[in-house]
């Protein structure tokens, strides 16, 4: 979650594009269950939030899960959450960014929807590994806001051929 938030930043994040109380705020009322989630507001700056991961392994499979939503009709933007080295996409050691599809923000719902992305770390692991969620162009024209709220990065279940979860 994100309810650890001071002077409109998420505690343990860094923001590295927009201002804190101008493009992004905590949020109190529109969350996903208790707590806060982040809100972007349109017409202000891109807004670029980051945090350092540790303790990840190489060649592990890992799993993003986001909840995201929009109010108002935005006449641009999108958000892309991606695992990045300071300078970089990180890609796997086959060449694919280890990035989340851009979700464009008009395609978003009023209620909160998942997001995701399946992500794999090459070897040797870069020095530095951010999670980096980005909103960019989201343009003026509307009273549109873009609220993010309980993101996580975990291992991914691996599953066997044949295997029934049931």
């Amino acid at each position: 979650t994100f309810d650890l938030i001071t002077t409109n930043v998420p505690n343990s994040w860094t923001l590295s594009a927009g201002v804190a109380g101008v493009d992004i705020f905590e949020e109190a009322s529109v969350v996903l269950k208790t707590g806060k989630a982040i809100k972007v507001v349109a017409g202000g700056a891109d807004v670029t939030l980051t945090q350092t991961l540790t303790n990840l392994t190489h060649h592990t499979p890992y799993y993003l899960n986001f909840f995201h939503r929009i109010s108002g009709t935005p006449s641009g933007g999108t958000v892309t959450v991606d695992l990045y080295d300071g300078s970089a996409v990180i890609t796997d050691e086959a060449g694919t960014n280890n990035s989340s599809p851009a979700v464009t923000l008009a395609s978003l719902s009023t209620t909160y929807v998942t997001g995701g992305a399946f992500f794999r770390l090459l070897n040797p692991l870069p020095a530095t590994v951010q999670i980096r969620i980005r909103v960019a162009g989201f343009t003026t024209g509307s009273s549109a806001n873009y609220y993010l709220d309980h993101m996580s990065l975990s291992v991914a279940p691996l599953i066997k051929a044949g295997y029934d979860p049931k």
